[in-house]
């Protein structure tokens, strides 16, 4: 899958396409084998559809400053929410609990705080990345429309004309073209590498399995961190996957292990029993998503109990700092037993795959806290960090308007619907419940592999591609949404 996009084939001339914009059946294979010659310069000298051609003129200064008015007011509207939810409720944003509620607590063999949430309106029967109604009542304090319209929102006063006018988001921000994509990811270009996930479906499926999981256990005995990163480009054996994913997230040096786990597990485990804060509610309704997907409704609990370390851990909030990360809720509460980040609708997905590599509560997060602080964080908070959600979907409809640009014309022009309105939570998301829990850790083993997050944005363009016989057909922006809810992607 994630192969797609990489190895467009399209021998028309671009001028031909623009004119009699014929309906071209493309299938997951047939995007893979030469570039069409010279389209990436045809595109540009269009000035339709390759927003590259601004990008001298681009003001970097009202970029910045855009970006820091949007933040400030997805801040002032989470803060808004809150405020009126604890009214609503007649709770308090935190409080300190008593020493009789903590006793009590600590009688549960629960420690995810279960609080009442009767008095809550709980919005759990439908799959975050894959829900189309926007109207639809949300238990949350912003969700993926709020951060779509707030990236949407981000203008530059250069960018007024030309091509960015078919794009939802309107800044030049430069990204690779597919050569460059090409080169970045070569090892996916190549039909003499094999890979897992891929090769071992055909005829030789127990010999090249038995291969690379050989393989994947030489590389591990030497825990050489490069070669394990190669290998992970390859996609990981299941039973070696979550060493490997430890190794190579780690980001500080830990003696023992097991001792590490249980020390942090104990300390977020009192603060749960401190501090009771009005998110914990909404984490736990968050955590019931894994209800609807067959996938993982087996690890609601696992999840929740991820999800509440995760909500006491300031850790991250410091890891964050170091990377120059800027917080959407900046150190808030974070010296009163909170992380200093809100959840938003859907978090929770992002600790569904992990599940499967760790039975252990402590163990998990673990895992999990390194990969939402390296990728996650980036995911849901509008920046201007490279691999950042912004980036992902500028490069997802460069990609779009550079492989395809019939598609493009049709789905923006004529339906007036922006690819990316479709692509935006299979990005946001990280195509959990989207692919397969299998696939969605084999990308995520490619993730880590190349440690960068612009394979979202190949693999959401693949599947646009993938579908563009079916729509072609759709005449409305309806109808795609119920292609795309009738149709497994």
């Amino acid at each position: 899958m994630i192969e797609t996009i990489l190895n467009t084939t399209d021998k028309r001339d671009f001028e031909k396409q623009m004119n009699e914009m014929i309906i071209q059946d493309v299938t997951i294979k047939t995007i893979i084998k030469n570039p069409l010659k010279n389209q990436t310069e045809l595109l540009k000298k269009s000035n339709v559809l390759i927003s590259g051609s601004t990008f001298d003129q681009f003001n970097q200064r009202e970029f910045e400053q855009s970006l820091y008015t949007i933040n400030r007011n997805m801040f002032n509207l989470i803060s808004k929410r809150i405020e009126r939810m604890a009214l609503e409720l007649n709770i308090p944003i935190f409080r300190i609990r008593s020493p009789n509620e903590i006793s009590k607590l600590v009688e549960l063999t629960d420690e995810s705080n279960e609080n009442d949430n009767t008095t809550m309106s709980i919005m759990c029967d439908i799959f975050p990345s894959k829900l189309w109604d926007n109207d639809y009542l949300k238990t949350c304090l912003y969700d993926d429309m709020d951060l779509f319209d707030a990236l949407r929102a981000i203008r530059c006063k250069q960018n007024d004309l030309g091509p960015s006018l078919w794009s939802a988001i309107s800044i030049p921000i430069k990204t690779d073209t597919l050569l460059d994509l090409r080169k970045k990811y070569k090892e996916l270009c190549s039909y003499q590498v094999q890979h897992l996930g891929l090769h071992n479906i055909e005829d030789t499926t127990e010999e090249y399995s038995k291969f690379h999981s050989d393989l994947g256990e030489n590389l591990l005995g030497t825990q050489d961190l490069q070669k394990l990163g190669q290998y992970a480009k390859r996609g990981i054996s299941d039973h070696l996957r979550p060493k490997i994913w430890n190794l190579l997230l780690q980001s500080e040096v830990i003696g023992c292990y097991r001792s590490y786990v249980q020390k942090t597990i104990s300390k977020l485990s009192k603060m749960i029993k401190k501090m009771d804060l009005i998110i914990d509610r909404m984490i736990q309704i968050d955590s019931k998503h894994a209800q609807n997907d067959d996938g993982y409704f087996i690890f609601e609990d696992l999840i929740k109990k991820i999800m509440m370390y995760w909500s006491r851990d300031n850790w991250i909030t410091k890891a964050l700092m170091k990377m120059n990360h800027e917080l959407l809720a900046k150190d808030l509460y974070s010296e009163q037993g909170y992380n200093g980040i809100y959840p938003f609708w859907g978090i929770s997905l992002y600790a569904m795959p992990v599940c499967y590599l760790h039975e252990d509560p402590g163990e998990a997060y673990i895992l999990f806290r390194e990969l939402y602080v390296r990728y996650f964080y980036k995911l849901h908070t509008p920046c201007n960090k490279n691999g950042g959600i912004l980036q992902l979907c500028i490069q997802f409809e460069n990609l779009v308007k550079e492989t395809n640009s019939e598609l493009y014309f049709h789905l923006s022009h004529t339906i007036e619907i922006q690819p990316l309105e479709i692509a935006f939570k299979w990005i946001l998301y990280a195509f959990v419940g989207i692919l397969d829990c299998e696939q969605v850790l084999l990308m995520w083993d490619r993730i880590i592999g190349y440690d960068c997050l612009g394979l979202l944005s190949v693999t959401a363009a693949a599947l646009l591609t993938y579908r563009s016989d079916l729509l072609f057909m759709c005449k409305t922006p309806n109808q795609v949404m119920v292609m795309y809810i009738s149709h497994s992607v």
